[in-house]
């Protein structure tokens, strides 16, 4: 292991945030995911347990860590299918919440701490009070709350853009004339300009609602258009038939006629003639209605097929928004309470002046990180990781 001073261990710098948050994150004992399953209407919070595996009501345990989130969810829908469970499975999983990270050896806190994107080894000597023995600078504490307070605007302004989207999907599902946004879910509406920025929702949720409406009303005249159409068609018809009979009825007078002799061959045809054209005349409407008819469906089933469209469109999207306004709501109280930690006074009350070594290393279960000899504290840690600092004796200190 590497012997480090105090005041490199104190280097509280979160400077490497997407490293933790790649697209490739492998899943660890300890991390909990949330799972949509199809059919349902809510996701369900699971953790990876000890053996590596989450458990699915009539499935079992399901291998995933060291996977992707891509590659849990290919084996899970793989195992629902070959299962019978579902024909044709799609999932959506996503980071709950992520493994702790543990601390512990000589500080002043041991434990274990939630796991925040962008946190270092330096972080977590922070939070877990150092060494008692060695000190840190003031400079590198501001450093560590800076950027701390950085993450916790961020949360608070992903807050009010969710809690917005949340007010707008849910206007939209209830026909409301006005959003009603949950204010109380932002820590700090005043420092996002809330009230701007929800005018500037209304009138983009305005637009969607002038065009929707407008959309709804053309299709709702065409449907009473073409009904329209159908009536007129249909009175035809009823004309036609009478017109119909009326030649049914020439045509037996002119075969008695001609039975008797008072009427000629030329005027039988021309009254057939008249039966005939009054026949393909009726025919003619009918297949006319039957056209009206099928137009008059097809634009209603487009109609319905369009509402429809759009509500189950919003519906997703507000369950979507509120499982993300629910774990942002988690990880701004997660960075409150690191912040705290950090701001307190407890934490600089316990630090003194003289310097020590120190030995610093990482254990993780994660391939490639089984033990990290630590180097620079401003290494990034994954979840799950553990930080071991052990203190040296004192009369190796190089001054």
């Amino acid at each position: 292991m590497v012997t480090l001073k105090p005041a490199l261990l104190a280097a509280l710098t979160l400077a490497l945030p997407s490293m933790v948050v790649a697209g490739d994150y492998q899943l660890i004992v300890g991390d909990e995911v949330q799972l949509l399953l199809p059919g349902d209407t809510e996701p369900s919070v699971m953790k990876v347990d000890l053996d590596g595996e989450i458990r699915l009501s009539g499935l079992g345990g399901v291998a995933v860590s060291g996977f992707s989130l891509d590659q849990a969810e290919h084996t899970i829908e793989t195992a629902l299918a070959d299962r019978g469970l579902y024909s044709n499975p799609d999932i959506t999983i996503d980071i709950a919440n992520y493994a702790h990270v543990t601390v512990f050896g000589d500080v002043a806190r041991p434990g274990r701490y939630d796991f925040t994107p962008g946190m270092t080894v330096a972080t977590a000597l922070a939070m877990s009070g150092g060494h008692q023995e060695w000190g840190i600078s003031k400079i590198e504490l501001e450093r560590a709350q800076i950027e701390l307070e950085s993450q916790r605007k961020a949360s608070n302004y992903e807050l009010a853009t969710l809690v917005l989207q949340e007010a707008k999907l849910s206007a939209k599902l209830q026909d409301l004339a006005k959003l009603e946004p949950d204010i109380s879910r932002i820590p700090q509406p005043t420092a996002v300009n809330f009230k701007i920025r929800l005018d500037q929702v209304t009138a983009l949720f305005m637009q969607e609602q002038s065009y929707y409406a407008e959309t709804l009303a053309f299709m709702e005249k065409e449907v009473g258009d073409l009904w329209r159409q159908k009536e007129l068609f249909d009175q035809k018809l009823a004309v036609q038939n009478e017109i119909l009979d009326t030649a049914e009825q020439g045509m037996a007078r002119s075969k008695e006629l001609l039975a008797k002799g008072l009427q000629t061959s030329t005027q039988q045809a021309i009254t057939q003639q008249r039966y005939a054209d009054a026949r393909a005349k009726k025919l003619e409407l009918e297949q006319a209605i039957l056209l009206a008819d099928r137009a008059w469906s097809d634009v209603l089933k487009a109609k319905s097929s369009f509402v429809e469209d759009r509500r189950q469109k919003a519906m997703t999207e507000l369950m979507q928004t509120q499982a993300k306004l629910d774990q942002e709501t988690l990880n701004y109280r997660r960075l409150a309470k690191q912040l705290a930690l950090l701001s307190g006074g407890e934490f600089a009350a316990a630090l003194l002046s003289e310097e020590a070594t120190q030995t610093v290393s990482v254990q993780s279960s994660r391939s490639g990180r089984e033990l990290l000899e630590v180097a620079d504290t401003n290494l990034s840690l994954m979840p799950g990781d553990t930080v071991i600092i052990s203190l040296n004796d004192l009369s190796f200190f190089d001054g």
